[in-house]
């Protein structure tokens, strides 16, 4: 009987996994994200954490379904588009459609509901919103606001229908933060293939190990979600170091739910 070694496969980063789900490679995908989607000036360990929601949530980043901005409080929140709403409801596997109904007073639109099916419910998941409570100075609400008030209805009955948090709509992140407009991001002017060096991002001279940023993640994880992601983060990291802070970290979040 002939014995045959197995080999494990390489585990991937998931800086790596994500440039690969998008078709590039992991070093200008990092400077691109780095350079459009996140704020001018932010920690390796705040970058890894705006991967990891962009990925749990299964959003590009590239075409800015997902994008940061720095909060009042000094951390980072994740913007969500309406397109990246409609991602997140439309690939939920318990997603089973949505419709719409305007509410109208002498001709003027005054409200609109939105209904969410799920499959696992009877009943659908209904929310209303209002535009007198909504209606903002934006362009966008200047020009379009029937549009908008639809868009706010589906992402307000989203949330109620599929617990989506820690995320907001760019509306919401300017009425929040006082911004008349939508913040503007950097913009890449060289192909993706012929990224040079991106002056905006600032230059990290001592980066630290993957063992020292892991144990960072580690412990500001805020969720068990988060944490696991610290694995397919830094899978190099020295693991045998870090299974002990894992571990307590675990139940440490485990005991909060």
């Amino acid at each position: 009987m002939t014995n045959v070694a197995k080999i494990a496969p390489a585990k991937t980063s998931l800086l790596a996994s994500m440039a690969a789900r998008y078709g590039m490679e992991p070093g200008p995908f990092e400077k691109t994200i780095r350079a459009t989607v996140m704020p001018a000036q932010h920690t390796v360990e705040e970058f890894a954490a705006c991967l990891m929601v962009a990925h749990q949530h299964g959003l590009n980043p590239v075409t800015r379904e997902i994008f940061f901005m720095r909060s009042k409080a000094g951390g980072i929140q994740p913007i969500v588009s309406v397109d990246g709403w409609a991602t997140i409801t439309n690939t939920h596997p318990q997603f089973d459609g949505m419709e719409f109904v305007d509410h109208l007073d002498a001709g003027k639109l005054t409200a609109i509901t939105c209904r969410m099916f799920r499959k696992d419910r009877s009943r659908p998941v209904e929310v209303t919103e209002y535009m007198s409570e909504c209606k903002g100075q934006s362009p966008a609400w200047q020009k379009t606001p029937n549009r908008m008030l639809r868009h706010r209805a589906m992402i307000q009955c989203a949330r109620y229908a599929f617990g989506f948090a820690g995320i907001m709509e760019p509306d919401e992140y300017e009425q929040w933060h006082g911004s008349p407009q939508t913040p503007q991001m950097r913009t890449v002017a060289a192909s993706v293939s012929e990224l040079p060096d991106i002056p905006d991002v600032p230059a990290i001279e001592e980066e630290p190990s993957d063992t020292d940023q892991a144990k960072q993640m580690i412990a500001s994880a805020i969720s068990l979600d988060m944490l696991a992601g610290v694995r397919d983060f830094f899978p190099d990291a020295d693991w045998n170091e870090l299974e002990p802070l894992f571990d307590a970290r675990q139940t440490e979040l485990e005991a909060r739910q």
